[in-house]
């Protein structure tokens, strides 16, 4: 199983192909419920997208670049894969959706400086920061980006609205057992939620946002966009990442982090197509 385990995380995990999959799925999820149309092209550009940002974010670092890595052919590689698929765009309102996340996906780790500071940061190291950025640039990936894809998805503003909170509210609750595993290895000047909160707390903040999650869920299954199928899959999802959360701790090996707290991203939008085939 070890063995298994580090083949699995060399290959998928540490290229951000696994997480670039969840980030995909998410994006299905978005529009099944519409039956909007999940092109090949979409496809592309968020899978592409993640797998070019996520490496990115790896191999950058402020105190010099090696343009050695191996990270760069990813990089290189993805952003091509992502290119191509912007050649089928119908009209402008993805590209605007993109740029919003490239730019907060880009400005997460390379340091910018506004009038008011002495010195240049990233949206990582500001505080406050790091754990909404991240959500909101999910969000857009996975909840506007595939609802305005196609120029005759005319999905109404509240329906759009209620489905980025819920994933607003599920992508920073999942997020924050990652600064549950770096809360003694983070710079303590980043002020995670565990290090000013403290572990139970953070917790504790995790699973309310979860809650609130399921809240919007439950709005949308109220106005008839979720079938029962749909929301009891989703329910089960926020019960399985509860646990996940309550499990969490700093000790624990990278795999349960990247392979099965990254796994859910995967595992909710699979047991919504499960659900729904009966």
């Amino acid at each position: 199983m070890k063995s298994f385990l580090h083949w699995f995380s060399k290959t998928f995990v540490d290229s951000y192909l696994w997480i670039s999959a969840g980030a995909v799925l998410l994006a299905f999820q978005s529009v099944y419920s519409f039956g909007v149309y999940f092109s090949p092209a979409l496809i592309a550009v968020v899978f592409g997208g993640s797998v070019a940002i996520y490496n990115f974010h790896r191999w950058y670092k402020p105190e010099g670049l090696d343009f050695k890595s191996k990270k760069l052919v990813w990089i290189a590689l993805s952003a091509c894969f992502a290119a191509a698929g912007l050649f089928d765009l119908e009209h402008f309102s993805p590209l605007i959706i993109l740029v919003a996340a490239g730019l907060i996906s880009l400005f997460y780790i390379v340091p910018f400086q506004t009038k008011r500071q002495s010195e240049a940061k990233s949206f990582r190291e500001r505080h406050g920061f790091k754990l909404w950025m991240i959500a909101i640039a999910w969000v857009l990936m996975t909840v506007n980006l595939p609802l305005h894809w196609a120029a005759d998805s005319n999905i109404p503003l509240k329906t759009e609205i209620l489905l980025s909170l819920e994933r607003f509210c599920f992508i920073a609750g999942i997020t924050i057992p990652f600064d549950i595993r770096d809360v003694y290895t983070d710079d303590k000047n980043l002020r995670t939620f565990p290090q000013r909160l403290g572990l139970r707390n953070s917790k504790l903040l995790a699973l309310i946002l979860l809650v609130l999650s399921a809240i919007f869920a439950a709005v949308l299954f109220n106005e008839a966009v979720y079938k029962l199928s749909t929301f009891l899959a989703l329910f089960l999802g926020f019960m399985l990442s509860a646990l996940l959360i309550l499990k969490s701790r700093e000790e624990l090996p990278k795999w349960y982090y990247s392979v099965v707290m990254d796994g859910l991203t995967l595992a909710i939008p699979l047991l919504i197509l499960l659900f729904n085939q009966f």
